[in-house]
């Protein structure tokens, strides 16, 4: 397997992608280059290694690559091996006692030996990625399975990989997040999010016992560790199922817990930072490539640190003030700019309270650009005449929150800046584990708050991914009804009206039968709405006489990416499709396909003096929209 030998150089907080960097093509398609050439840790431990080596582990990922970065502490010489499997992400990681590190990603779950640098172990199991890893006292190591709650287990002396099967059914997507072993060969797991539970399985046997009363389970996940007594310890959320001693199988409700049992073993952000000598990890930022090394003296030593990365995926941009292009990657937030004049592509970098989350759609309002935080569910304003200073005090903030919804509209994905100059607006999923989705709503000029929620304002069981004011000033949004994480409720996708004075739901429509999700509107010049929705269905929704007055179907163009819908100078509509650009003309009833994309159009996106800007993966795109001002 070839690793990659790199040496540690400093590099800025703000890097500026050269235009020279940038392809132009023949077909009006231009390459702006990657947004946000960074990566991000996926979990990573100190260690030493048979010679003596203190050694810095990392599951490194970027957008589509997986690898395992080792960052020598002495030297900040680094080698970075790729991952001997298809691409993803570990969930859980976990540093066992033989000095192997562990993780689980893709239906693969792979072992890594930091004195041959050298993956020791690749098995297949089902899919897709482990909540939770934990080592048993006899070594082996145990994991429970997103989705579906599969308990696999890896013994390192016989290398035998075992599926155990599923130890916990659900109708809904499960996310497991601990799991321990007791002394007694039982194994325990806790696992949610819609509904708790607690899952005890005889190694020996294969019994499994559920310990959670089906009327107590509540919201969230079963959580549980293993305490030094050799016993595990669990709780559940819901009605009275409180802390328990777990032990041979059997459940005691108990009011004291021992401490917990040291294990390196936690979810993907761990950081294990004790090497063993009395030093440690002080600082490791994966994204700005630094790392600090605390002595055994308490002396810190900073170095840099370098690795090859493909970037980070782009999740939203719109067009703002300065004549700029702004935008947000993910999995590691950083916020970029694009100024077509110069052709220069900055990444201006990263806010640690986001960290690994995203502005998952943008906006402007003045000469200020307004984001949407996952996760949690932040509303955030940006100057882009302001340096970028996220942990700055006072004034010099920026960017810096607003407000914050975290239950009601964890995922956002949609942002409005109100026609009355002095509302923002953003939409989207509630929290994992639940169905839905609020409206938040912001008084840029008051700071007053307020939020519109599914259950008693909106439609129960859906998300607004996608919102509009139609000219009156009313709001107009599309819903999903699916989330990853919970029981669905409601079948098909809406569309609806709340009027702006009262804050009320005034109509619903069911604008595409049978689908699930609307993913983009837009309000042409001839106050007609326009809609794609999940299944690529163009729709054409007339507010007025409230009824659906054309659709077709989009399919041959592709999937719908985010922000697909953007009204021209022109007065025509052009969509975004993963495969298309297409124009349609007002009223809908026709539509012309510019262009096949020479690359999947992954999200959109903004239209600017002419042009259409938009993300494939890691690069910000462009397209000149034939006969436009700026066109060609």
């Amino acid at each position: 397997m070839d690793s990659i030998l790199l040496t540690g150089i400093a590099l800025s907080l703000v890097v500026a992608v050269p235009a020279a960097a940038q392809v132009q093509r023949h077909d009006g398609f231009a390459d702006h280059g990657t947004a946000a050439p960074t990566a991000i840790t996926r979990g990573a431990t100190a260690t030493v290694n048979a010679e003596g080596r203190r050694l810095v582990l990392i599951w490194l990922s970027s957008s589509d690559s997986i690898s395992q970065l080792v960052i020598d502490a002495q030297t900040g010489e680094t080698t970075q091996i790729p991952v001997p499997g298809p691409a993803g992400a570990p969930f859980a990681v976990l540093h066992s006692s033989r000095n192997l590190w562990y993780g689980h990603l893709s239906g693969h779950f792979y072992e890594f030996d930091p004195n041959s640098l050298s993956f020791t172990f690749s098995g297949k199991t089902p899919q897709n990625w482990a909540g939770a890893l934990t080592e048993a006292p006899d070594g082996v190591i145990w994991g429970i399975l997103n989705p579906d709650g599969h308990l696999i287990s890896l013994n390192p002396d016989t290398r035998t990989l075992t599926d155990h099967g599923i130890i916990n059914e659900e109708t809904w997507v499960q996310i497991p997040r601990t799991i321990a072993a007791d002394d007694a060969g039982w194994v325990y797991a806790g696992t949610g999010t819609a509904k708790g539970q607690v899952v005890g399985y005889n190694i020996a046997t294969g019994e499994i016992r559920k310990y959670v009363p089906e009327d107590a389970r509540g919201y969230g996940n079963g959580q549980l560790f293993r305490g030094i007594d050799g016993n595990v310890y669990a709780s559940c959320p819901g009605a009275g199922w409180g802390w328990h001693r777990l032990s041979g199988g059997e459940a005691t409700p108990v009011e004291e817990r021992p401490a917990r049992a040291p294990i390196r073993a936690g979810a993907q952000a761990s950081v294990f930072r004790e090497f063993g000598d009395g030093s440690s990890i002080a600082t490791l930022d994966v994204p700005n490539r630094v790392l600090v090394i605390k002595e055994a003296d308490g002396t810190e030593r900073e170095m840099r640190f370098d690795y090859e990365s493909t970037g980070a995926n782009i999740t939203s941009m719109a067009a703002g003030p300065l004549g700029k292009i702004y935008g947000s990657t993910s999995h590691t937030m950083r916020f970029f700019s694009y100024e077509p004049a110069t052709g220069e592509l900055i990444d201006h970098g990263g806010v640690p309270e986001i960290g690994d989350g995203n502005f998952c759609a943008i906006t402007y309002l003045g000469e200020c650009v307004y984001g949407t935080q996952y996760s949690g569910g932040g509303l955030w304003q940006v100057d882009p005449k302001k340096p970028w200073q996220p942990t700055a005090e006072g004034d010099a903030q920026n960017p810096r929150r607003l407000a914050r919804w975290p239950r009601d509209i964890m995922r956002p994905r949609t942002i409005l800046a109100h026609p009355d100059g002095k509302h923002l607006l953003m939409a989207g999923y509630a929290t994992d584990g639940l169905i839905g989705g609020g409206i938040g709503i912001y008084n840029i000029e008051t700071n007053e708050e307020s939020l519109l929620t599914a259950e008693e304002h909106l439609l129960r069981g859906q998300g607004c991914i996608t919102l509009k004011s139609l000219p009156n000033g009313d709001l107009i949004g599309g819903t999903d009804v699916v989330s990853a994480w919970a029981e669905q409720i409601a079948t098909e996708a809406e569309l609806f009206i709340i009027d702006w004075e009262t804050r009320e739901l005034v109509f619903r429509t069911i604008p595409v039968p049978g689908d699930v999700r609307i993913i983009s509107i837009e309000i042409g010049p001839d106050g007609l709405v326009y809609g794609l929705s999940g299944n690529s269905t163009l729709f054409v929704f007339d507010p007025q006489t409230r009824a659906v007055v054309h659709a077709e179907s989009f399919l041959e163009y592709g999937g719908v990416p985010r922000h697909a819908l953007h009204v021209g100078p022109d007065g025509n509509m052009y969509a975004m499709m993963h495969k298309a650009i297409v124009r349609i003309t007002p009223g809908g009833t026709e539509h012309q396909k510019l262009a096949d994309s020479p690359v999947t159009t992954s999200a959109g996106g903004a239209l600017y003096q002419g042009t259409l800007y938009f993300a494939s993966g890691t690069h910000v795109w462009s397209y000149e929209i034939p006969g436009s001002a700026g066109g060609r």
